[in-house]
Formats: structure tokens, C-alpha cells, sequence
């Protein structure tokens, strides 16, 4: 993985990947993807990292993620991945690493960007070919995101960055069936991580 261009900072939003060992599958079972988010939450709240966004695919995961205190993001990464490994490996009587190795990080830089991101993480179960609509997938919030109304936490986080008048599920729609081209920024992120080689 390439170096991180910045550490992470009090009120920073990042984009955080990282993918099976060898590409393998993360998650076997159902089971395992709620103990990932049952274990992102709880770290989440520990290490007081606010998350915006998620989706969790076989292989890997995407997370949108603002620092909200001067513990770091590495500190909640570290805990979250080290923690799903030793029960994953445990539940499933298997050794070694779970994950590729440390976690893809980038800097989200301003609203427009971070609008273009947590559109690609919630459309990747649809472009992927793992549903046809991204509310048929229970690994991600995007639920949380078209509720009417929306919950507080959401709506915290978005009101007021986004505008207003944005149908959000049209425009992740737009991103899982016209194939639109990802943000430029977004796409070479994509890449020096790994989703897109």
C-alpha cells in the first residue's frame, strides 16, 4: 500500500478500503458481516469516529469515516480489523490474516467529493452484480439514507452538505445502472487501493 499523504486529523473525513488476504472472501456468512458492523459501531463509538457511510462486499470494504477526537482512525482500524480477525479466524477454525494488510485510506477533501464517495459505497453491491437495487443490500446503511423522514444521525451528518433538493437514491441509481464515470479523484483512490485493479 502507498504511504498516507496526510495523518489523520480532528474533523477529517476519510474514505477507508481494505479487501480479503489474496482477494479471498471476508464475510463466509451472514453472521459475520453483522459482527464487522456490530465491531465497526462499537469502536466507532469508543474511538468517537463518526460513521457516514458504509458497505460491506464479499471480498472487501468501503467506509466514509470523520475523526471527531484526536484518537486516530489507525487506532480505530487497528482495533476494528484485529478484533473481526481473532473472532472470524476463531468462528471459522481457521489461521493467518483476514485482510490484505493495512487499510487504504483517503483524504475527502470537500462536500462535493464526499457526496461522490458515499454514492460509490452504497451503489458497489448494484455495480458489482450482488443486487439489483442498493436497499436490497443489508451490508450498507443506504437505507438509512432515503428513510422518510431520515434518522437524526443522518440527517446530522448530510443536512446542510448536500443539497437540498438531491433525491439520493435516484442519484445512486444514476451510478449502479448508467455506469456514469466515477469523480476522477475518486477513481484514482479506487485504484491505489486495489477495488479497481
Amino acid at each position: 500500500m502507498p504511504r498516507r499523504p496526510k495523518p489523520f486529523t480532528r474533523g477529517g473525513t476519510y474514505q477507508l478500503v481494505n479487501r480479503g488476504s489474496r482477494r479471498a472472501v471476508i464475510y463466509v456468512t451472514k453472521e459475520d458481516c453483522l459482527l464487522f458492523v456490530t465491531l465497526m459501531f462499537r469502536f466507532a463509538a469508543e474511538c468517537q469516529i463518526t460513521i457516514i457511510a458504509y458497505c460491506l462486499m464479499p471480498n472487501h470494504y468501503h467506509i466514509v469515516v470523520r475523526q471527531d477526537s484526536d484518537t486516530s482512525i489507525s487506532t480505530f482500524m487497528q482495533r476494528l480489523n484485529q478484533a473481526f480477525s481473532l473472532r472470524s479466524n476463531m468462528i471459522h477454525r481457521r489461521s493467518g490474516t483476514v485482510f490484505q494488510g493495512r487499510f487504504f485510506a483517503s483524504y475527502i477533501e470537500d462536500d462535493a467529493y464526499m457526496l461522490q464517495c458515499c454514492r460509490y459505497v452504497h451503489a458497489n453491491p448494484v455495480v458489482g452484480g450482488l443486487c439489483d437495487d442498493p436497499s436490497e443490500w443489508e451490508y450498507s446503511n443506504f437505507t438509512e439514507w432515503i428513510e422518510v423522514p431520515r434518522p437524526q444521525h443522518i440527517s446530522d451528518l448530510i443536512d446542510g452538505v448536500f443539497p437540498p433538493d438531491l433525491d439520493y437514491r435516484e442519484f445512486v441509481l444514476q451510478q449502479c445502472h448508467a455506469h456514469r464515470p466515477l469523480d476522477k479523484r475518486l477513481e484514482k483512490v479506487l485504484h491505489l487501493s486495489g477495488c479497481l485493479s
